[in-house]
């Protein structure tokens, strides 16, 4: 059975670019929340979930590409993906109460940033629009 990549994201533009992406109402770290949840049922990064190297109150806006589970793997934890993930709510556990706004004067500049930084890794995978 072949693999299932998609995405998980807060992006609009993101949203707009792709058929493959699911929404994630709220803001990264609600992003991160659910690609643990996919995570823990067998799913494994395909991103890392801090790309950019921008922190929570820098970026409101998250992207994550996942692959999996196949139906084999169900219930498999990718240790290394669920490490990351704790790794990186860690980080925004350190901001909680100064996390970016992703409705905010700039939504649009950030949105178009996120995108940019994670074009290459959604065109390698097949998630754009051609």
């Amino acid at each position: 059975m072949d693999s299932c990549v998609r995405c998980l994201t807060n992006n609009p533009r993101v949203l707009a670019s792709s058929s493959s992406c699911s929404p994630v109402e709220g803001g990264g770290k609600e992003v991160l929340v659910a690609a643990r949840s996919l995570v823990h049922r067998g799913a494994r990064l395909l991103s890392h979930p801090l790309y950019g190297n921008f922190r929570p109150h820098q970026q409101p806006f998250r992207t994550v590409v996942l692959e999996g589970p196949q139906e084999e793997e169900r219930g498999v934890v990718d240790l290394p993906s669920l490490h990351l993930l704790e790794e990186a709510l860690g980080i925004y556990d350190v901001y909680e109460g100064k996390l970016a706004d992703p409705h905010g004067a700039c939504s649009e500049d950030y949105g178009l940033l996120d995108f940019e930084l994670i074009r290459e890794t959604l065109l390698r995978y097949g998630l754009l629009r051609g």
